[in-house]
């Protein structure tokens, strides 16, 4: 957009790019709602929420078989428990297996948060209010006029240099 001849501005709407934005002026002083993202879209918000509700569903469910197992330790008819004890134990083991797949999963989605990539808008000349710029799924809100500037991801905040 900063080619000679074009004016290269971005006035309103979404602006979309896999790695690079780059403009001499982004939003207007007419205050224009526009957005500007670069990198990987984070789509990853719902299965992050059915994750933790399916941990935290695997938590409760190992409480109640070993509050199950408690009760059999304490049961005076072990003889004709001790085949529903084994299947229950097995049980147990396999709530506890499937909470800890979902904690490694859990850990490598947040990795991925965190790490960074190349992206990032590039702004020559001015970028006005309400502009909303998103970097890899963070996003900074401009309020005020601001001067020609980088923006970069940082952990989870969109910086300028």
């Amino acid at each position: 957009m900063t080619q000679p001849g074009s004016k290269g501005c971005i006035i309103g709407g979404k602006t979309l790019a896999r790695t690079e934005i780059v403009v001499n002026c982004l939003g207007s002083d007419a205050n224009v709602p526009t957005q500007a993202r670069v990198g990987r879209i984070n789509c990853k918000t719902k299965l992050e929420e059915q994750l933790q509700v399916e941990y935290k569903n695997c938590l409760k469910n190992c409480e109640k078989l070993q509050q199950v197992l408690a009760s059999f330790a304490s049961s005076e008819q072990k003889p004709s428990i001790t085949d529903v004890g084994r299947k229950v134990k097995a049980t147990l083991l396999s709530y506890e297996q499937k909470a800890e797949r979902i904690k490694v999963i859990q850990a490598r989605l947040n990795v991925r948060k965190q790490t960074g990539s190349d992206a990032m808008v590039t702004v020559k000349g001015m970028i006005y209010p309400n502009v909303c710029i998103g970097i890899d799924g963070a996003s900074f809100n401009n309020r005020a006029r601001k001067g020609g500037c980088s923006m970069v991801r940082e952990g989870t905040d969109v910086v300028s240099r």
